[in-house]
């Protein structure tokens, strides 16, 4: 009787550790689940920042090639009775 009584005891002990085994990997799958989310979120937000840094970009290559055109006119000085004019840092006198 005592030895079947000492099985009792040892099978619910050991029902309570697979239990409590369960738990813990329940509630780390639980995290895991969650630190997933977070970083799938994460992604998101960072690939938008970039999609806007690229925008941003390419709105300033266009103004930097903009202004490189304006600037690329022939410009001249007057002095004296000379006239100096240069384009893209070639000079002409004329």
């Amino acid at each position: 009787m005592y030895k079947a009584f000492s099985q009792i005891r040892e099978q619910d002990a050991s029902m309570q550790q697979l239990s409590t085994e369960r738990e813990e990997r329940e509630r780390e799958r639980w995290s895991l689940l969650r630190h997933a989310r977070d970083e799938a979120e994460r992604s998101l937000s960072l690939a938008a920042q970039l999609e806007m840094k690229e925008q941003q970009l390419q709105q300033l290559q266009e103004q930097l090639q903009e202004v490189s055109i304006a600037t690329d006119v022939t410009q001249c000085i007057c002095n004296s009775n000379q006239i100096l004019c240069w384009r893209n840092g070639s000079h002409m006198q004329g």
